[in-house]
């Protein structure tokens, strides 16, 4: 159950990447920059866009998820190349601490204010959301993987001391919903199993299963399913593969 779970988490992760997340196409790109990530944050999703938070707010990482913070005052241009290494002081903390032509830039070990080098006029907005976007789908392919992975540290309720029932679950025919509705048969009103729905878990009602073990196939038969489970065969046979389809055949004792 641990390896399905994780499955479960891992591939809402990948979905987080092949699906397409609300971009800043037709939505405003708030002008002012994020603050600087002061170590992991909390890994909640709390936002989605800049529309998503309050007046002078923007939807900002944390360091694990995205949260609305107060935007950070950015002067236009770009703080110049490095030529070497300077005074290790922070004489500037943000560009809100420079004049309006200047940036806080870094000098090669602190930081200060530098005229800012002005760029020809570019379109950022989309650049920006692409990267916006992918970071994005980077952190929740993130948050859904490490939640997989705590699925499997975290000791679950297991068969131990509990009753696992006789009778075989369901085939799982496609992918079901992704929800975990039980955690072990007792869970189950009689005559039911916790099996997997192809994501997640479900109660459902028990298959007949005969004792023994279906003989191995020694070719392809025919492409018929003359049984659905045990419960169409005698008491001494078992619905099994014939190479391509499935029959009752006389089951192997042992």
């Amino acid at each position: 159950m641990k390896a399905r779970l994780f499955l479960v988490f891992f591939l809402m992760g990948l979905l987080t990447i092949c699906a397409e997340l609300p971009s800043a196409a037709g939505q405003q790109v708030r002008p002012g920059q994020c603050p600087p990530i002061k170590g992991p944050g909390t890994c909640a999703i709390s936002c989605q866009s800049d529309e998503s938070c309050g007046p002078g707010s923007k939807c900002c990482s944390t360091g694990c998820g995205f949260a609305c913070k107060r935007v950070v005052e950015v002067h236009p241009g770009r703080c110049p190349r490095r030529t070497g290494p300077g005074l290790c002081a922070e004489f500037c903390t943000g560009d809100a601490s420079c004049s309006p032509e200047q940036k806080c830039c870094s000098n090669g070990c602190g930081h200060e204010c530098m005229t800012a080098i002005k760029d020809q006029p570019q379109h950022p907005d989309s650049s920006a959301s692409c990267i916006r976007n992918s970071t994005m789908k980077a952190r929740l392919f993130l948050v859904f993987f490490l939640m997989g992975l705590l699925t499997i540290c975290v000791e679950l309720p297991s068969a131990a001391g509990q009753q696992v029932r006789p009778g075989q679950c369901p085939p799982i025919k496609g992918p079901g919903t992704c929800a975990i509705s039980c955690q072990s048969d007792e869970s189950c009103g009689p005559g039911s199993k916790c099996c997997s729905t192809g994501c997640g878990f479900a109660c459902k009602r028990v298959v007949e299963v005969h004792p023994g073990r279906c003989p191995r196939p020694t070719g392809a038969g025919l492409c018929v399913e003359r049984c659905k489970g045990d419960a169409s065969c005698s008491p001494e046979q078992k619905c099994c593969s014939n190479g391509c389809g499935h029959e009752c055949m006389r089951a192997i004792k042992g």
